[in-house]
């Protein structure tokens, strides 16, 4: 997000008060701007550039490993992962890793995005079923 996106905006009235014309082909005039209203706030939305997929399979023993990516909102973003509805700990950016995948890492994962702002805004990705499967040997 840019600076500009989050600085206030204001409505404004540009006005031509005098304009005159030289002997030399110089043209003068004089402007006045009147900012109209109050400052409001203007946040992009906090939304995912990237989501989850839909589904994932891992073999036993691999490395379990999702994303996402956000934007919008008022950086920085906390992340909370989800399993089965239940807080994953240990899984607070916005990838979720764990090396050595058992069948008990087999569910339904989500992420909680949050942004920083005042009011803050949360997004939740899709739901990705991952399922492990025993290795090929």
């Amino acid at each position: 997000m840019s600076k500009l996106e989050s600085l206030p905006k204001f409505l404004a009235e540009v006005r031509q008060h005098t304009w005159s014309s030289g002997t030399n082909g110089v043209v003068a005039a004089t402007f006045s701007l009147r900012l109209k209203g109050k400052p409001v706030s203007f946040v992009v939305p906090l939304a995912f550039v990237k989501n989850l997929d839909k589904t994932l399979t891992v073999n036993t023993g691999a490395l379990l490993t999702m994303s996402v990516s956000a934007n919008g909102g008022m950086p920085p973003y906390k992340y909370a992962w989800k399993k089965d509805g239940q807080p994953v700990d240990g899984q607070t950016t916005d990838t979720f890793s764990k090396p050595g995948a058992q069948s008990a890492d087999a569910g339904k994962y989500t992420c909680v995005v949050t942004d920083s702002a005042e009011k803050a805004q949360s997004v939740t990705s899709v739901e990705c079923t991952v399922t492990v499967s025993a290795a090929a040997g």
